[in-house]
């Protein structure tokens, strides 16, 4: 009785050879056809930095980031269009880091653009293009694909990084949310190249789970994210920074591209450390809180003592280091004080600034690779620069920008054989002048910065926020004048006279007559934009939004539409966009047409509380109340942690009587949102108008512990004191609104009665 044979046997000789060439043969052939199919039905996207587009142009990538970021959070780079080949008489540098060298908040006055006014000022007779190729929360593996990519397309006189604040907290990281954190950077490198298959694009699309839904949230997505000083995982960053800017000078060695590295400066002097460990008592807490008070009262010699106490036993928690420092400058001990505030930010828990392992490794990978540095970090220390050239921790005013530009112009100067520029003898108001900064640009910036700061883990003070609030009451003063807006229309006249394709200058002033209320003329901006780069959605949804606002709603649904054609868009954009058209037919009047959408949007991505939410919106605005509820209960249900369905349910059952209903719905919102004052301030205003007046005052007094420049608030329970008749206590809380909202005229009459009251007691 014969026996199968086996496949091992089926096989022998020359027929199994010929079996193993066409398995090791035909395996990457069939892969490289599906690549090709799916490259040609448009699945997947391009992974380069810079891609091709019109003319033989090179542009940055809006997807870029999505290879190494989960989709709904990728942030995108700095719109660019490059000639290409680069003119002869054209010296091209690129500027590679995350936010603080793209210029947070705003692109248009950061390094890159101050660098490249720097060196047009003090060169007149030569070109200069300075590329923003940096990108919000990105660290060296991001950074290295994209110098590797500048390098590999010839395109670059010269590439400067400024890199290092999230090397922790960016993809990969030891407290990343952004991407899982792995000790072997050979694994990390092997990941990024498979990704750049449409293939496994495809396959991670499917297979990994949907990202979270309530967006993009900068630092508040890494609260909780804490590293102590000695966590092993640091040692395995630090090592992946220092291989990573030696795989960049390699790759600028080998096409002969120069490079510069800087160290990276940040607020030591003006910022608190995010948090702090180990834990400590309530005993030890109280001390701190002692010395602080010292400190705020001008007594820096009992605030350094307080330090000192604490020092012994409490020498790894960061808040004594930055509470003894800041004491010390305060006495005008700038070294000693530096020593601490260097050691509190190195100790801080939350991660988010370079720390001395950062710029150590910065100035040893120079040095290793011959590579120039600038040295920022020291430069900027040495006088403990602080708000004067800081935002908050480490984003740059126009101040600091100039600074650190100064410091690359020098760098640059020498490095290219330019010989000495003149930077020194051009002035700042000659910068601002040629960057079109006006003080319109600079209150927005400002505002911008406000609305960061108030949010976690950031923890200014009263002191600090009315400084803020002050800085910002005088800029709009400064912008609202007659004069000030010929001003502003002159400088940008001036500048789009000068490079009248300047995609950031045109986008700027088109905001700047948006915020005057010129809808024509901001229409006409916008709709250049779009024109000329039809391929940067941001800038089609603007122009939409500015059709709509100009009475041309049809023609704003169109470009929305005309957008939506685009093969290359995934589901979740198409989603977005749905929404958009279901925003103007709403805005039309059109809410059946606007509903329509708004399920195309729910079909296309039903993990999005937006279009459910909207749906219920619609409910509401058509005063079906029952119907509203209902959805925004369905929101809550899928997703407990949208703060909005939260507050507009509880609207909509105080709307039908409901108070009960609707007290528990604010108490959600306020679980969803602990950071936020409003469900605690609308929580206060229901418990008043039922009469539970000490049950409002405490929600009122949330509130403001929850944002501590919430003005209506502090209002809320001056009005209430003063019904009480402590009229003092009153004046103190309107006085503090007042900071907040200066222009506020019935908290006006409000002090002015209570300091009647006062005075008359």
């Amino acid at each position: 009785m014969s026996r199968p044979r086996s496949a091992t046997r089926a096989f022998r000789g020359p027929r199994l050879w010929l079996f193993r060439i066409l398995a090791v043969g035909l395996v990457p052939l069939a892969f490289l056809c599906l690549e090709a199919a799916l490259r040609l039905l448009g699945v997947g996207a391009s992974t380069d930095f810079l891609i091709p587009g019109e003319d033989g142009q090179l542009r940055s990538n809006p997807r870029f980031s999505e290879r190494f970021f989960p989709r709904t959070l990728a942030r995108p780079p700095v719109p660019f269009t490059l000639e290409s080949p680069k003119p002869a008489d054209v010296v091209r540098l690129f500027v590679v880091g995350g936010s603080a060298a793209r210029g947070t908040p705003e692109p248009a006055f950061g390094v890159s653009r101050v660098l490249e006014a720097l060196l047009e000022l003090s060169y007149p007779d030569r070109r200069f293009e300075v590329v923003n190729a940096a990108i919000t929360a990105i660290n060296s593996h991001v950074a290295l694909p994209i110098v590797e990519d500048v390098v590999d397309r010839g395109e670059a006189d010269l590439i400067l990084v400024y890199l290092g604040n999230n090397e922790v907290v960016g993809p990969f990281g030891a407290a990343s949310v952004l991407g899982d954190f792995s000790p072997s950077r050979g694994a990390i490198r092997l990941g990024l190249t498979l990704r750049q298959s449409r293939g496994v694009q495809l396959l991670d699309h499917w297979l990994k789970p949907e990202p979270p839904r309530d967006g993009w949230r900068g630092m508040e997505m890494f609260l909780g994210q804490t590293v102590a000083a000695e966590d092993p995982r640091l040692g395995a960053v630090y090592s992946h920074f220092a291989d990573n800017l030696e795989a960049m000078a390699r790759a600028a060695a080998r096409r002969e591209t120069p490079l510069i590295f800087s160290t990276v400066a940040v607020n030591l002097r003006h910022q608190a450390p995010f948090a702090s460990l180990p834990a400590a008592d309530a005993g030890f807490a109280e001390t701190l809180e002692r010395g602080r008070q010292e400190l705020a009262r001008g007594d820096a010699a009992g605030a350094v003592e307080v330090a000192e106490s604490l020092l012994p036993q409490y020498a790894a928690r960061a808040d004594v280091h930055f509470l003894h420092g800041s004491a010390l400058a305060a006495l005008g001990q700038v070294d000693g004080a530096r020593a601490h505030l260097e050691r509190a930010r190195d100790l801080d828990a939350l991660r988010f600034r370079a720390d001395t392992g950062i710029n150590d490794r910065l100035r040893a990978a120079a040095e290793a690779t011959e590579v120039p540095l600038v040295d920022a970090a020291e430069a900027f220390s040495e006088s403990l620069a602080g708000r004067r050239f800081f935002l908050e921790h480490v984003h740059l005013r126009f101040e600091g920008n100039l600074a650190l530009a100064r410091l690359f112009a020098a760098a640059t100067a020498e490095t290219l054989g330019l010989g000495a520029p003149s930077t020194a003898a051009v002035t700042a108001p000659a910068v601002a002048r040629h960057l079109a900064l006006t003080p319109e640009d600079a209150l927005a910036i400002e505002e911008d910065m406000l609305e960061l700061v108030r949010r976690p883990p950031f923890a200014e003070s009263l002191d600090a926020l009315t400084a803020r609030h002050a800085h910002i009451e005088r800029l709009r003063r400064l912008a609202s004048t007659p004069q000030a807006r010929q001003q502003v229309e002159a400088i940008y006249a001036a500048r789009l006279g000068r490079q009248p394709d300047d995609l950031t200058s045109r986008r700027r002033r088109a905001e700047i007559f948006e915020r005057w209320g010129e809808t024509a003329r901001a229409l006409e901006d916008r709709r250049r934009l779009a024109e000329d780069r039809p391929d940067l959605l941001p800038l089609r949804r603007a122009y939409a939004i500015a059709l709509s606002k100009a009475g041309q709603n049809e023609a704003a649904v169109q470009q929305i539409e005309d957008a939506m054609e685009d093969r290359g868009l995934g589901a979740r954009i198409r989603a977005e966009l749905a929404v958009d058209l279901g925003g103007l037919h709403e805005a039309a009047g059109r809410l059946g047409d606007a509903a329509h959408h708004y399920r195309r949007a729910q079909e296309l991505d039903p993990a999005s509380p937006l279009p459910p939410f909207n749906l219920a919106m619609l409910a509401a605005q058509r005063g079906q109340l029952n119907r509203a509820v209902e959805g925004f209960e369905g929101v809550t249900r899928e997703h407990p942690s949208f703060a909005p369905a939260w507050q507009n349910l509880g609207v909509a059952f105080e709307k039908k009587g409901n108070v009960e209903a609707a007290e528990r719905s604010f108490r959600a919102e306020m679980d969803a949102r602990p950071d936020a004052a409003g469900g605690a301030h609308r929580l206060g205003r229901l418990l008043l108008a039922r009469g539970h007046v000490e049950g409002a005052a405490e929600a009122f007094t949330e509130a403001i512990r929850r944002q501590i420049d919430h003005a209506p608030s502090y209002f809320r329970l001056a009005d209430l004191q003063l019904a009480a008749g402590r009229a003092a206590e009153a004046a103190e809380l309107y006085r503090i609104g007042l900071r907040f909202r200066p222009r506020d005229a019935r908290a006006r009459q409000g002090l002015a009665r209570a300091e009647a009251g006062a005075d008359g007691g």
